[in-house]
């Protein structure tokens, strides 16, 4: 019952995070898209990591979600990334 319910909090925490790495991804990949690709790339298999790591460690208290955390740093940097495209698209009007 553990693995069922950190693979349900895992799915969940997908769930949340997946709309802005989609919209990030959308709006840096007008400028950066080699990057972006990347970085999608690192984001969705570290998420897969995440997702196995947190369901199988769930009696250890979730550590094993750390395997998996690049998804965030690529997350973060993706945002930035849509910050700035979105500025130089701006400023370019």
């Amino acid at each position: 019952m553990t693995a069922f319910n950190a693979a349900q909090r895992a799915h969940q925490n997908f769930n949340e995070n997946h709309p802005t790495a989609l919209a990030a991804m959308l709006i840096a990949g007008l400028k950066y898209p080699n990057a972006i690709g990347v970085m999608g790339g690192v984001w969705a298999v570290n998420r897969v990591v995440y997702a196995v790591g947190y369901k199988n460690s769930g009696e250890a208290g979730g550590k094993g979600r750390y395997y998996g955390i690049a998804w965030q740093l690529s997350h973060y940097g993706m945002i930035v990334m849509a910050a700035m495209s979105a500025y130089k698209i701006a400023v370019a009007a």
